[in-house]
């Protein structure tokens, strides 16, 4: 039985395009498009899987006759403005190919595996604005494929000039892939450019499940999304405040997680955790002796209150971080304090904060993973003046006084703030236009292996799809 999907809105009200799907005799689902190879059928049945779980509504079917393909509706009429000297403002514009869901690019990254037109790049020279190459064509066919070079005629696809049109272009593809966009055919672009299209399909179905999590989040709320290096607050979809991030390094990863922030800490101090005293600074100490001094640490007695500071020349850094009452590091408040004039609490169980940093040079870095695990910020202040309106309702300026001295004093929100830390490597905008990042940390092969353990071997019998489309368990 060939079944048409008249329309699948997931959770999250995004409209996902006209999908046919096969029923076959033995009771296996796949979706008709992807029925020609071995790998669309794994893909189709995983995607369908996914729809029917977060939306029984998907079941609403209508049987038809003849096997017919499905089809991604892609707009072709979307604005590009004409090639200019401008081409910053050029790569600012949307792609040809903007997305209700990622459901939608899986469909789009199938019918290009299925095109055969794909064809990775071989090692270059660098290629720019102005150059003439045999893989400039390339480039214009690779480019127009994946929607961010508007169609052209044969001859111009044939060329190989680089020019205005096809520099803004790349630059498109360079910002949507994560990286500096510079309009330049280089050793990165290549490579992002010759992943293949079954590759770009492992990614999105993966993140498709990871995105499940934010499906019915409302009302205000924090996303930390972590191969972004980006938070956002949210307020009813919208967003009020986008700011850039440093995450914990590949040693030292930042985990995945959902909290809430419930205080403010201005001028913090800050209780060095085991983990740093065994890493950064006890090795250091046996090579430099002042370098508690250099950096503004102390070392105490226990938790007790008043804190009971011990004497630089009694500290026996055998018994750091060991017994009850043992030596710890501490930093005290203040302007040059490593997590700087703000901290903001989650209620979290696993020592990871938001907070401010004397660093502030490394948020121009390309690639910002250089915490131990923490979480920071490019604008604390401009994050505590929305929570505090969002949650408090208090004016920004209340805070001001609180900042003229070095006493560390403790807000707490009225409202708890919910905080989502996330891995996505694949994303829509708000726009709908996809979005990819570097695999920082190399988990979407581990995921991925996981999803489809999960999915090994899934079959699907006629009597259970009836109970999936009656609404039933």
């Amino acid at each position: 039985m060939v079944c048409l999907v008249r329309s699948i809105e997931p959770a999250n009200g995004c409209l996902v395009q006209q999908l046919r799907y096969t029923l076959k005799r033995d009771g296996r689902l796949t979706l008709a498009a992807m029925d020609k190879t071995s790998m669309g059928r794994k893909y189709g049945l995983i995607v369908t899987l996914m729809m029917l779980v977060s939306n029984p509504a998907f079941g609403d079917v209508e049987a038809t006759e003849g096997v017919q393909l499905s089809s991604v509706i892609l707009s072709e009429n979307l604005p590009f403005l004409p090639p200019s000297e401008e081409i910053q403002e050029q790569s600012k514009i949307v792609s040809r190919h903007s997305f209700g869901s990622l459901a939608d690019a899986v469909l789009l990254y199938e019918s290009i595996q299925n095109s055969e037109r794909w064809q990775a790049f071989t090692a270059g020279p660098a290629l720019r604005y102005g150059d003439r190459h045999r893989q400039v064509s390339q480039l214009k066919g690779q480019l127009q494929l994946l929607g961010d070079l508007p169609k052209q005629g044969v001859l111009s696809l044939a060329s190989q000039y680089f020019d205005a049109e096809l520099r803004a272009a790349l630059m498109r593809f360079q910002a949507r892939h994560s990286v500096k966009a510079d309009g330049v055919l280089g050793p990165q672009t290549r490579a992002l450019l010759s992943v293949p299209p079954w590759q770009r399909i492992d990614q999105l179905v993966l993140n498709m499940e990871r995105q499940r999590q934010l499906d019915d989040t409302e009302g205000v709320y924090l996303h930390v999304n972590l191969p972004e290096y980006r938070l956002r607050l949210y307020q009813k979809g919208e967003v009020l405040l986008d700011m850039r991030t440093v995450i914990g390094k590949r040693k030292r990863q930042t985990p995945v997680f959902s909290a809430t922030v419930d205080r403010l800490v201005i001028n913090p101090d800050w209780n060095v955790p085991k983990s740093i005293a065994y890493k950064d600074i006890l090795p250091k100490l046996k090579d430099d002796p002042e370098f508690l001094e250099k950096h503004n640490l102390r070392v105490l007695s226990g938790w007790s209150t008043p804190r009971v500071e011990v004497p630089h020349q009694e500290i026996d850094y055998n018994l750091m971080y060991q017994g009850k009452d043992y030596y710890r590091f501490w930093e005290p408040p203040g302007k040059a304090n490593t997590l700087g004039r703000m901290k903001f609490q989650l209620s979290s169980d696993n020592s990871i904060y938001l907070h401010d940093t004397q660093q502030k040079y490394l948020f121009n870095a390309e690639k910002r993973a250089f915490s131990s695990g923490c979480i920071r910020l490019e604008d604390p202040r401009g994050l505590a003046n929305a929570l505090i309106q969002v949650s408090n309702q208090w004016s920004p300026e209340l805070l001001d006084p609180l900042f003229q001295n070095e006493d560390t004093i403790k807000l707490r929100l009225a409202k708890p703030v919910p905080v989502h830390v996330t891995y996505w490597t694949a994303w829509l905008d708000k726009s709908g236009v996809l979005n990819f990042a570097y695999d920082l940390y190399q988990r979407d092969g581990v995921d991925f292996a996981a999803l489809q353990d999960r999915h090994h071997q899934v079959s699907m019998s006629t009597d259970w799809l009836k109970t999936i489309q009656n609404g039933g368990p």
